[in-house]
């Protein structure tokens, strides 16, 4: 769970290959975002203590690095 701009997300990987970000605040906390990246289900998701990098792990055993983008606020 990561706390960003007002809004509490809980993160999650998903046997996929995608890393969904959904939204506590809104109605049926709605997925507002997805990363795409891994070729095998992802077991493992991350965040630096800044929040700024978020690191996924798959079972194949590839990690993945994101980097978050800037606010434009």
């Amino acid at each position: 769970m990561v706390w960003y701009g007002m809004v509490w997300y809980v993160v999650a990987g998903s046997e996929d290959g995608n890393v969904y970000f959904y939204d506590l605040t809104r109605p049926r906390h709605t997925c507002v975002n997805k990363l795409q990246g891994h070729s095998y289900p992802v077991i493992g998701v991350s965040w630096n203590h800044g929040e700024n990098l978020l690191a996924s792990s798959d079972f194949g055993g590839s990690v993945i690095v994101w980097k978050r983008a800037k606010s434009h606020t």
